[in-house]
């Protein structure tokens, strides 16, 4: 059995190590170095409207997402060599 898991557990992990770099270099300024990361966001309306734009578009992506795995499930089998 071939070991998938560990690369790909491993790449996440340097994605996360170079993000906590980037965020260790500019904390706690955020592009320009008078602006403190509390003073960067929008303001809260905009942040009510981004997340009920969010709460009514993930749900369809994930129905998509679900019905397209639904569809093309079974289609390849894993003793199979080639299955293209």
């Amino acid at each position: 059995m071939r070991r998938d898991t560990q690369p790909f557990v491993l790449a996440l992990v340097l994605v996360a190590l170079g993000y906590a770099g980037l965020l260790a270099t500019v904390w706690p300024y955020a592009s320009p170095s008078s602006v403190t990361l509390w003073q960067a966001p929008a303001p809260h309306s905009t942040l009510v409207l981004t997340l009920a734009g969010a709460s009514v578009i993930l749900p369809i992506v994930l129905v998509y997402t679900s019905y397209g795995y639904w569809v093309f499930r079974g289609k390849v089998r894993h003793d199979e060599l080639h299955y293209h």
